[in-house]
């Protein structure tokens, strides 16, 4: 059986999924092939090698769909959320739950003492380790 999730255990202690880190200028529908190839929610940009955006599924959804924009000309520039929460490897869970649900986010960059993005932490990837942690209790449920 695996260790129990404390939400006081530092995010380093999950399996931090690498960002998909795109140049600013780069067009939607690139963005989007390389986020279903390489199955990413969300992409990251930078400025000056630091954490500077994050577009979203959900932004694509609520800003980009049915909205009539030429993917090919259209930049991620103009849809990014720009300067986004964050939390650093050492912060402990209960900080990255408290920052997605008082802000309503479902993804949270992780970054190093540069800001440079060095993981995602995502609500899936806190569910899937409580999931897996109370395995047999949550197949046993009525």
């Amino acid at each position: 059986m695996k260790e129990a999730v404390k939400v006081d255990s530092p995010i380093s202690d999950f399996d931090l999924r690498e960002p998909l880190i795109i140049e600013l200028g780069t067009c939607l529908e690139n963005v989007l092939e390389n986020m279903q190839k390489t199955n990413h929610n969300c992409v990251l940009t930078l400025s000056n090698e630091r954490l500077n955006g994050i577009l979203t599924e959900r932004d694509i959804l609520l800003k980009v769909t049915g909205k009539g924009y030429d993917l090919q000309l259209t930049t991620i520039d103009e849809f990014i959320t720009p300067n986004p929460e964050y939390v650093s490897p050492e912060d402990p869970l209960a900080y990255a739950l408290n920052k997605m649900y008082v802000g309503g986010f479902r993804n949270v960059p992780v970054v190093n003492d540069e800001m440079y993005p060095i993981g995602i932490i995502s609500i899936s990837d806190i569910i899937s380790t409580i999931a897996d942690y109370f395995h047999n209790e949550i197949i046993n449920l009525p």
